[in-house]
């Protein structure tokens, strides 16, 4: 006779209908000079998809600081939440491999209605996952680099008698970038 109170395994439909609400989608009608079209928005946001947001942001923000272009501070929240847009919604995003292209486009997209009607449409609870786990990407970054200096130090201060092992780890560890 099976024990009534007993902890059971954890079922694989549980599983699939928990996430489900990741295939939910809302439908977002536009008015373009007189002709209808239609951005198709995912309003909860997976976790998959957020980290691949996160690293498209990384990457343009990377490429914009390669072309010596600073974001100003106060367009970042909307430079993440264009971000999200094109993550989870099928918003156009620019197609261009060039920077300063996809960054003037971003200022064309911010300005335009469109923008604001669909940013509209997204859950302040969703954007706030994207922004926690932005932190932790930010976090755990900060982490690795002070853990890459401290590695760098311990290095350093070994009593190594190899002179070629000694030359490799000054050249390497002077390679390190200050964090």
């Amino acid at each position: 006779m099976a024990n009534k109170n007993s902890v059971r395994k954890l079922p694989m439909n549980a599983v699939y209908k928990s996430t489900e609400q990741f295939k939910e989608t809302v439908e977002i009608d536009l008015d373009v000079e007189g002709k209808e079209y239609r951005i198709t928005l995912h309003p909860f946001f997976d976790p998959i998809k957020i980290n691949k947001c996160i690293e498209s942001l990384g990457k343009d923000l990377d490429a914009m600081k390669k072309n010596n272009y600073i974001l100003p501070d106060n367009l970042f929240p909307q430079f993440l939440l264009t971000h999200i847009l094109y993550e989870f919604s099928d918003f156009p995003p620019s197609k261009s491999k060039d920077v300063k292209v996809r960054v003037s486009y971003f200022k064309e997209v911010i300005k335009s209605p469109y923008y604001k009607e669909c940013v509209n449409y997204l859950k302040q609870s969703e954007v706030a996952k994207v922004w926690e786990r932005l932190m932790e990407v930010l976090q755990e970054n900060e982490n690795l680099d002070k853990l890459k200096n401290k590695l760098a130090e311990d290095l350093l201060t070994l009593d190594v008698q190899n002179p070629e092992i000694k030359k490799m780890i000054q050249a390497k560890t002077k390679r390190i970038p200050e964090a």
